[in-house]
């Protein structure tokens, strides 16, 4: 039986859906966490799928940036044509087409470019530096969306040589 679930990453979705129209104060907060969380649950779903090893996800911890780095080891197979092909077409797929630069990989790994660490930055504390939370919502929306696509055909790439 698996560790992970999408259904639990898409309740979380949910969840953030539900606080984003509410004006109370921690709404921000809430929401940037609860993005995270469910897009941390979506990639170890999928690296879990693809062969990681549980232990290895637990090692993993909460660093999107990794579990972008085993994504991006990985392939998935195009439903049309069949073909094999790198699953770091994630971290390009864009979330709001309003931003050129707003893709799942540059807004996951956020904290790379100097915003909140997340769990914690995000989790405690009043002064966070993020982008907008419906921008992390969407990025976690899209990695929902893709791992939904693609969660039956995703597999380590194989060494070639």
């Amino acid at each position: 039986m698996p560790e992970y679930n999408l259904l639990f990453a898409e309740r979380l979705i949910d969840a953030a859906d539900c606080l984003v129209e509410q004006d109370k104060p921690g709404v921000v907060q809430a929401v940037l966490y609860l993005s995270y969380v469910a897009a941390e649950i979506t990639l170890k779903v999928l690296l879990e799928k693809a062969g990681w090893s549980v232990k290895h996800l637990t090692r993993r911890g909460h660093k999107l940036a990794n579990l972008l780095k085993d994504i991006c080891a990985c392939e998935v197979q195009d439903s049309s044509t069949s073909i094999w092909r790198s699953a770091a077409s994630l971290c390009s797929a864009t979330v709001d087409s309003q931003y050129s630069d707003a893709t799942v990989g540059k807004l996951l790994q956020a904290e790379t470019q100097g915003a909140s660490t997340y769990p914690n930055q995000i989790r405690y504390g009043e002064d966070l530096h993020h982008y907008h939370p419906l921008l992390m919502l969407g990025a976690a929306r899209k990695a929902l969306e893709w791992a939904k696509n693609h969660e039956q055909t995703i597999r380590r790439k194989k060494n070639v040589g």
